[in-house]
């Protein structure tokens, strides 16, 4: 089963060009209720103190550097396993894997890692990401001959009507 998250993640990669440096992998594990996928990466955090300042100026000052892998792991919540049949398994996964990988390429990771008052200033779930995320997910639905989807409503409608049935 990992595996065709492993193929399914590869023909999701061809809607993100500017992902194609990064390690991504993907497969199912167990999240939490309410949760369809998760992203995980390492992201560092350095504190510079700079001694010049300490000795010449009484005061403490220092820099943080933020630094992030250029590896990451997608999971998709294994309950998603039992819809059927396969080619419809494959979309929805293949929306929640798109979904992730525009947080990757927004670098909202590094963004999550800061401080609570800090994050706030940065929405990540704002409507044009909604808007980028149906158009990346349409042209993968492209590349795979099937019709586009028109409106996100109706996607997120149809992605709750399955976490419903299936107790997600």
């Amino acid at each position: 089963m990992s595996d065709e998250c492993t193929e399914w993640i590869l023909e999701c990669r061809e809607a993100f060009p500017k992902l194609d440096r990064f390690t991504i992998t993907s497969e199912y594990k167990k999240l939490g209720k309410n949760v369809l996928g998760r992203v995980k990466g390492q992201v560092e955090r350095y504190r510079d103190i700079k001694p010049k300042s300490i000795f010449l100026d009484g005061e403490v000052k220092f820099s943080t550097k933020t630094k992030e892998e250029h590896s990451y792991q997608i999971f998709i919540n294994e309950k998603l396993k039992k819809v059927e049949p396969d080619n419809f398994r494959k979309q929805v996964i293949q929306n929640i894997m798109t979904h992730e990988l525009l947080h990757i390429e927004n670098k909202d990771l590094t963004t999550l890692s800061k401080k609570y008052s800090r994050r706030m200033k940065k929405k990540i779930h704002v409507s044009d990401f909604h808007k980028e995320c149906l158009d990346r997910f349409n042209q993968i639905r492209k590349i795979n001959n099937i019709n586009p989807i028109k409106s996100y409503d109706q996607l997120k409608e149809a992605e709750s009507k399955i976490a419903t049935k299936l107790k997600i």
